[in-house]
């Protein structure tokens, strides 16, 4: 039998072979993109297009004969050391019950389990680079296309896009790459409509290839020698339906009131039961008063106990099950990033380039802080690209120190000490604010931040003004002048998200304008003192 652990890293090779092919379509798509969305003649473009999508489709086709290939004698290495493996544990324990159990060296039906096992996981593998397309949403709904209809896709709508108007080349270009990277390479089972991304796929062609060439050993020692009883394998964060029956003792063959049914409480057999689609659980033979359990009461409350911790992070509770995937989405999320990078460093699209940069930053420190509140070691390795090489690597860093110098800059006026998650929130008021000439200062709650500007020159008065005179009596004094007032000497400015106004304070009163500088209302009331915290000490 293969333990967890052992399943987990058969995958370990083959999984970034997979990512290098994914990550060459999307390079190779997107940079061949850019090349055809440079041409607006429609007749050059039919034969620009026509000729792009040619070389295009033989190199990916070359590049997955090659990983293809060696896909194929990785997974013939990895399946015979974890045959060895597998059976090395079983063959120890028959020996010290006195047994001659069947071993690859004596036996032709281990080796036809063996072979079966590569030949079945080498066959899926190819199979799934066969059906490889990519998701697109049209109208609300998901549909799926083989590469060379969603490249021929891709390139004709950026195209059409650019030579119309309705996009200006960058923006095509960059929308065209980014659809692309949100889907990533997928395989596609076109006539159940099942998708998945590659990688996943592979993961999970290789999991369950593993597990059922160590469970058909395993049974047929056991039938040979006449074995009944199993034990299942356990670890923490299993599946919720796994746990009752993980590192339990089971009656594999006939009746026995001290050992429940095996098939009965595990689902042997079934997709979703032990030894099923993308379980790492299996079971090993167990011989009564002669084996000792591999886990022990003691080690499955252990193992309970680590299930039904409760983890705390940013307000949400998790349990270790549910932690586990909000780990594998976060991967996920960090991968979608970098083929974004890939797509827009193919492109050259600078500002995309430089905000996804960003974005990694932000989601690699967020990976980090997340695993380590959920005690789950970090797998770097779920979330490697491989043609996210050193010089984008440092491209995508340089970019983020820029940005982090902007955010000290941006905040340097401020009395408040901002992070960058902070920064990320206030972007859009401060660019929407930079094109009035308003200076960003800081956010003092959800609808509003301090500002600061020249005096401004008033456009005009809003009808809002002159009603508010007539129908609230403590505005009927106030005068056009008097709301001057209020802006000449006032002692904090406020910019409201909500109304999207600037809202002058003083000590008698506050006036409102648009960012037209029109007067829209003011107000005779005295300054709060819960605003004193915010001023500049002299």
């Amino acid at each position: 039998m293969l333990t967890p652990e052992q399943l987990a890293k058969l995958q370990e090779h083959l999984i970034p072979l997979y990512h290098e092919l994914e990550d060459f379509i999307l390079e190779d798509i997107a940079r061949r993109i850019k090349k055809a969305g440079q041409v607006t003649d429609t007749a050059k473009w039919q034969a620009e297009m026509s000729k792009e999508i040619g070389i295009g489709l033989k190199r990916i086709e070359e590049e997955v004969a090659r990983i293809n290939g060696m896909a194929i004698e990785e997974v013939e290495k990895l399946f015979n050391e974890a045959a060895l493996t597998s059976l090395k544990g079983e063959v120890a324990l028959y020996e010290k019950a006195g047994l001659n159990p069947l071993t690859l060296e004596n036996s032709p039906l281990l080796n036809q389990y063996l072979q079966a096992a590569i030949k079945q996981t080498q066959e899926e593998l190819i199979n799934i680079t066969r059906s490889m397309g990519f998701a697109t949403t049209v109208g609300g709904k998901v549909t799926y296309q083989p590469i060379a209809k969603a490249y021929h896709n891709a390139l004709d709508l950026a195209q059409f896009q650019i030579s119309s108007g309705v996009l200006d080349y960058n923006a095509a270009v960059k929308r065209a790459v980014k659809s692309l990277c949100d889907s990533g390479v997928r395989y596609v089972d076109y006539e159940s409509g099942w998708s998945n991304r590659v990688d996943v796929a592979i993961r999970r062609a290789t999991l369950t290839g593993g597990n059922q060439m160590s469970t058909q050993m395993t049974i047929a020692n056991m039938e040979h020698l006449g074995i009944e009883y199993v034990e299942t394998t356990a670890h923490a964060g299993a599946r919720p339906d796994h746990q009752s029956w993980q590192g339990q003792v089971f009656c594999y063959k006939g009746k026995d009131m001290k050992y429940p049914d095996f098939v009965d409480s595990t689902g042997y057999g079934h997709g979703d039961g032990i030894c099923g689609w993308n379980c790492r659980h299996t079971f090993h033979p167990f011989i009564p008063n002669i084996s000792t359990r591999a886990y022990s009461d003691a080690d499955l409350e252990r193992i309970k106990e680590l299930d039904e911790r409760v983890i705390e992070f940013n307000n949400k509770h998790y349990n270790l099950y549910q932690a586990t995937q909000k780990q594998r989405q976060i991967e996920t999320a960090i991968r979608k990033t970098k083929r974004e990078l890939i797509g827009y460093n193919a492109t050259e699209l600078k500002d995309e380039f430089n905000n996804a940069s960003i974005k990694l930053q932000r989601q690699k420190q967020y990976y980090k802080e997340f695993s380590k509140a959920a005690g789950l070691p970090l797998q770097n390795e779920r979330h490697q690209v491989y043609q996210f090489d050193k010089s984008i690597a440092q491209k995508a860093v340089q970019a983020n120190k820029k940005f982090e110098k902007e955010v000290q800059k941006q905040y340097n006026r401020g009395n408040k000490e901002y992070s960058v998650t902070d920064y990320l929130k206030d972007r859009p008021v401060i660019e929407k604010l930079n094109q009035y000439n308003i200076n960003f200062v800081e956010r003092i709650n959800d609808k509003e931040s301090i500002v600061t500007l020249k005096t401004p020159t008033i456009s005009g008065v809003r009808k809002h003004f002159s009603d508010n005179l007539e129908q609230k009596a403590d505005r009927r004094e106030l005068t056009v002048e008097r709301a001057l007032e209020f802006i000449d000497n006032a002692k904090l400015v406020l910019y409201q998200e909500n109304r999207d106004v600037l809202k002058f304070l003083s000590e008698k009163g506050y006036t409102i304008l648009n960012l037209e500088c029109e007067v829209v209302t003011a107000v005779p009331q005295k300054w709060r003192k819960k605003y004193d915290k915010y001023l500049k000490e002299e």
